[in-house]
């Protein structure tokens, strides 16, 4: 079964069992119509949950599973993800993609191997738009926009990027 990445599991919230969802979705409502979900540190190992509630107050999304009775269960899925199964997943439009997909792929610069992208940062997080971090030391940090995007092939686990020679480390001399 495939699974695919709403978002993380962030801090506990009470002493019930509750924790914030840190999303990685726009659309947030169709997390209402959802009667199970899927936690774990990966898509293998993710474990299903029947969703008890979800709560939109002024400190984010509050989720309560069944099985999640105290604070400290809470606690230990800190940071985890949360799957849908592929009857839940709404398909992200053309040209945008899951972060768990793109998360693994090489990225090509021309003929070079720059390495795999390692995390995404969100437009919400702060940033001016959204941003692929590609292995590396120092870290190469890609704009997900059309100026630096030249092709994504999800199945292949492959990335083009192009016009990009202003964010790649300086070569020594």
């Amino acid at each position: 079964m495939t699974l695919y990445a709403l978002g993380k599991v962030g801090r506990s919230y009470g002493i019930k069992g509750q924790f914030k969802f840190k999303p990685f979705i726009d659309h947030r409502r169709r997390l209402l119509t959802l009667s199970k979900i899927y936690i774990g540190p990966s898509e293998k190992e993710a474990v299903p949950y029947e969703m008890m509630d979800v709560r939109f107050s002024r400190d984010g999304i509050i989720f309560r599973v069944r099985d999640i009775f105290t604070r400290e269960q809470a606690k230990a899925l800190n940071g985890q993800y949360i799957f849908v199964d592929e009857n839940n997943v709404i398909k992200p439009p053309e040209g945008h993609y899951y972060i768990h997909d793109i998360v693994g792929c090489m990225v090509s610069y021309g003929r070079k191997k720059l390495g795999k992208v390692i995390d995404v940062h969100r437009r919400r997080e702060g940033f001016a738009q959204d941003i692929w971090v590609i292995e590396g030391d120092p870290e190469i940090w890609i704009p997900v926009l059309p100026a630096y995007i030249k092709s994504v092939d999800i199945k292949k686990k492959k990335i083009v990027i192009q016009n990009a020679d202003g964010f790649l480390p300086e070569k020594k001399k």
